[in-house]
């Protein structure tokens, strides 16, 4: 997104007397915030040093943070450069788009299987949220919603192992969604899609919701566009 101001960093500074496992989400979750907003673009490098600051955590940590987003497929680390944010090909994400497929269709049926009343609410909820910003045509807010509303529903399929997948793949999946900027007749067709994937889920339609869902994945502007465009990586 454009701004006339620079991005506001997100702080994640851990308590001092936190648990080690709580600084090691605090410096992994920094990271990932900013990739995903864009701080962080593709191909930059990422020091120490602007981290430790950022969130308090030793150069340590930092240093095992840059590991693990490096065994997620996040960032890179390369010898006398550094740690840098990994930059995704046009194939990559063709891919990645493609696991999400089968990953979020999955969530959709068990979300409609298993889905509390709490987390139906919460999902109708978002539904009439997403419904206004459309009518506004605010895409900023249309893509946070957006967000909650794929969350809600990875959480509603009390599945762990189809969670931690879906957390690596967002972060590059919500960076490219936040530096597009769709007609406002792709968002009401996406935010259509989403109305029906809601209902199922509601309903307890199993099969529905998984059909609905990959379908909502498999053609969505994003993934069109990155087909049509050329691949100058």
């Amino acid at each position: 997104m454009s701004s006339s101001t620079d991005p506001i960093m997100p702080s994640r500074k851990p308590s001092k007397t936190a648990p080690a496992k709580e600084q090691e989400r605090s410096v992994d979750d920094y990271l990932k915030e900013c990739i995903a907003q864009g701080i962080f673009s593709p191909g930059q490098r990422v020091t120490e040093s602007e981290v430790m600051r950022a969130t308090g955590a030793s150069r340590a940590k930092v240093r095992q943070a840059f590991q693990r987003l490096a065994v997620e497929g996040i960032m890179i680390i390369e010898e006398f450069r550094g740690a840098s944010v990994k930059r995704l090909s046009k194939a990559e994400v063709i891919q990645l788009y493609e696991v999400r497929e089968v990953l979020e269709g999955l969530a959709a049926r068990a979300a409609a299987q298993k889905a509390t009343a709490r987390s139906k609410n919460t999902l109708v909820r978002l539904q009439a949220k997403m419904d206004s910003s459309v009518k506004a045509g605010d895409w900023a807010s249309f893509v946070q919603l957006n967000q909650q509303w794929h969350q809600e529903i990875t959480n509603a399929a009390e599945n762990a192992y189809v969670r931690e997948m879906m957390s690596r793949l967002n972060v590059p999946i919500n960076r490219l969604l936040s530096q597009v900027f769709p007609k406002l007749d792709e968002i009401a067709a996406v935010n259509k899609e989403h109305r029906e994937i809601t209902a199922a889920i509601v309903d307890g339609a199993e099969e529905s919701a998984e059909k609905l869902m990959r379908r909502h994945i498999r053609v969505g502007f994003l993934l069109r566009r990155l087909r049509e465009a050329p691949d100058t990586n």
